[in-house]
């Protein structure tokens, strides 16, 4: 079998490179990381070394890192509407979720495809976290039925309906060139 490894390298392809903001990571899973060559890139005239954690279009890089921020920031974003709640109208509460909350966890969100079911399920428990402040339940009441109610897509279909999205624009021309 041959190692599953790749290169990741963001750079603007429009300007010269260079080495200093050129940042590369290795993507491998754990149990293929030994195959994964050591040292330095050269690409044309510079040596680029790899990092850890890259950040690009406010995307870290390592999936891991990335899950952690958008945890941390929904967590805040929904500790803050939840001590507001009692002051905002139906409406503005219910904006409020959205733009805090769901923006976060569908920026990007197809870089979650093939993601291992357990980071789906922390991803996932945002969601589930939002939909029972928006309709004050407890943690006792079945998820499912109030997502549907609300129309809310789980995470994993929402990652899959955004993937969609992307291919059938790419088909018919409606994707930015």
């Amino acid at each position: 079998m041959k190692p599953f490894w790749f290169l990741l390298i963001t750079f603007n392809v429009f300007v010269q490179l260079n080495s200093a903001k050129t940042e590369f990571i290795w993507c491998a899973p754990p149990r293929r990381r030994h195959h994964v060559p050591s040292g330095d890139v050269q690409l044309g005239p510079d040596l680029v070394q790899p990092v850890q954690s890259a950040r690009d279009l406010g995307v870290f890089m390592t999936m891991r890192t990335h899950i952690n921020n958008v945890l941390s920031l929904c967590y805040g974003s929904l500790g803050q509407i939840r001590t507001i709640k009692r002051s905002l109208p139906v409406q503005a509460f219910n904006t409020l979720d959205t733009s805090l909350v769901h923006s976060r966890l569908d920026y990007c969100n197809v870089m979650f495809v093939g993601l291992a079911a357990c980071d789906l399920q922390r991803l996932q428990s945002i969601l589930n976290a939002a939909v029972r402040l928006v309709t004050n339940t407890s943690r006792r009441d079945h998820i499912t039925p109030l997502l549907r109610d609300r129309h809310w897509l789980p995470i994993k279909q929402r990652i899959d309906y955004k993937l969609c999205m992307m291919v059938h624009r790419c088909l018919h021309g409606l994707a930015p060139s």
